[in-house]
């Protein structure tokens, strides 16, 4: 088991430095240092020692007759309202108010196939913060955390590490007004069936939510939202080293979503052989702007495109971003990093003869190697003079 943990914080450390070492988008540098600080190497947010958390041995839920998650609160259940939940586990402080939300911290579940915690038909509010789930025996539509018609209340997921799932994290059934900031989800199972879930998914009338801060790494989709509004979503940094050009997927996907914002966010690796980046269907009033794609293709990308007239349908395809059926939409300043001029492909030895069968690959600017192992050799220094204190 030790040999396992070292294993997954070499594979965390190296995934979020490499995500980090991209250059974002050219909104405004001063904000996007600031959240690089913020969000880069925080221990919390790497930390996959068990003795930083409590762990959670409480038996797994039988849900719906086919889903098992170790947490279950639904507040149409006499056996498991957030308020019983409460009262009988030390685990569940708070009492649901918005001055005193229930709260969810420093666990670490290992759900052994399964998700991790389901909160259905609540309106109370809840916070999630600092814990990790952890999936050891994934299965297909295992979700690290499930929220379902939750109304009234809001949900804070923050600074949480869940790993191997097949979704991160689902809001699902009008859940509003809630926040999933700086949390990392990692998938580090090679079965091309498990990895094709979503890191977030937010489906079915879940309005004026934001996503903020998170690092996603081997999910075959960032973020997939349906017939939901008013979502905000910045800040994110994405990376997939597993899919290539046969079946990667749109990391960044918008059906039926009005007036949202995507912003500043960063994808990589695999996510740059998809045919776009954003695919937008059906949408209204939507502002896509500052993303950025980190790829090796040669085509041409067109970083102000800017289509927000009245036009009853747009139809608009490049290598960031398609609209379909899309009315009123404005997209701007988003950037696409092409190789250097000394890049070649693998395979090859002529930069002119360009290899596109395998992942993305080549010299990108901003990337520096020297940099990168020393930032990651120092962190796990500092990590294991801490460890060694205690």
């Amino acid at each position: 088991m030790r040999k396992k943990n070292i294993v997954l914080f070499f594979f965390i450390t190296f995934s979020t430095v490499m995500i980090l070492s991209f250059p974002m988008g050219v909104e405004d540098t001063t904000t996007v240092s600031e959240n690089v600080r913020e969000i880069g190497l925080k221990e919390s947010l790497i930390s996959i020692n068990k003795d930083d958390y409590t762990n959670f041995t409480e038996p797994g839920i039988l849900v719906n007759n086919y889903s098992i998650f170790r947490i279950y609160i639904n507040d149409y259940d006499v056996n498991y309202n957030s308020s019983k939940t409460a009262a009988e586990n030390d685990w569940l402080k708070g009492s649901g108010t918005y001055s005193d939300p229930f709260i969810l911290e420093n666990l670490y579940i290992n759900t052994q196939g399964g998700g991790g915690i389901y909160i259905r038909f609540s309106s109370s509010y809840f916070i999630i913060r600092n814990n990790w789930f952890d999936n050891d025996n994934p299965n297909l539509w295992d979700d690290g955390i499930f929220v379902f018609q939750s109304r009234g209340g809001n949900v804070r997921i923050e600074n949480n590490t869940i790993t191997n799932f097949y979704n991160g994290i689902s809001l699902m059934g009008s859940v509003t007004n809630s926040t999933i900031s700086n949390n990392i989800m990692v998938n580090t199972f090679t079965s091309a069936a498990l990895n094709k879930g979503r890191a977030i998914q937010i489906d079915g009338q879940c309005d004026n939510n934001t996503i903020e801060g998170n690092i996603i790494v081997d999910f075959r989709e960032m973020l997939y939202v349906w017939s939901s509004n008013n979502i905000y979503t910045k800040n994110n940094y994405a990376v997939n080293n597993f899919f290539t050009e046969a079946d990667v997927n749109n990391p960044i996907y918008l059906r039926e979503t009005n007036y949202s914002r995507i912003t500043n966010n960063t994808m990589a690796g695999g996510f740059a052989y998809g045919v776009f980046a954003l695919k937008n269907t059906g949408g209204i009033g939507n502002i896509v702007e500052f993303n950025t794609v980190v790829t090796n293709s040669t085509d041409f990308l067109d970083t102000t495109l800017s289509i927000s007239s009245d036009l009853q349908t747009q139809q608009s395809e490049d290598n960031v971003v398609t609209l379909v059926n899309s009315n009123y939409n404005y997209i701007g300043y988003n950037t696409m990093l092409l190789p250097s001029d000394d890049y070649t492909p693998q395979n090859s030895e002529d930069p002119e003869d360009p290899d596109t069968t395998g992942s993305p690959k080549g010299i990108i600017s901003g990337y520096d190697f020297i940099i990168i192992i020393s930032i990651a050799s120092i962190t796990f220094l500092t990590i294991l003079v801490r460890c060694r204190k205690r």
